[in-house]
């Protein structure tokens, strides 16, 4: 995998049921440089925020916003306490640098 940029920060995680709160989060853009999806990009990272709105969270699907008002669909793959690990779903067209 090649890093294509890092980004951190502090914004909000929303839930379907409109439960919100002020998460921080890493996230990695990542593009796939091997196998049969080469070129695929990714990005996924790290994200902390209230455990009562991680828990919440149906099916592991919420909305994060960026300290910049952009707001991705994202999929909580792991969830412990106050953390998660995250996907970011498509499009994400804007966070891949040129």
């Amino acid at each position: 995998m090649e890093t294509l940029r890092r980004l951190s920060g502090h914004g909000w995680l929303r839930t379907t049921g409109f439960t919100s709160a002020t998460a921080t989060y890493e996230l990695l853009v990542q593009r796939r440089d091997s196998g049969p999806a080469a070129g695929e990009t990714l990005v996924s990272g790290h994200i902390e925020s209230d455990s009562w709105v991680l828990a919440d969270v149906p099916g592991g699907r919420g909305l994060l916003t960026l300290e910049d008002g952009t707001s991705y669909p994202v999929l909580l793959v792991r969830r412990s306490g106050r953390a998660a690990e995250i996907a970011l779903l498509p499009p994400f067209r804007s966070l891949v640098p040129n």
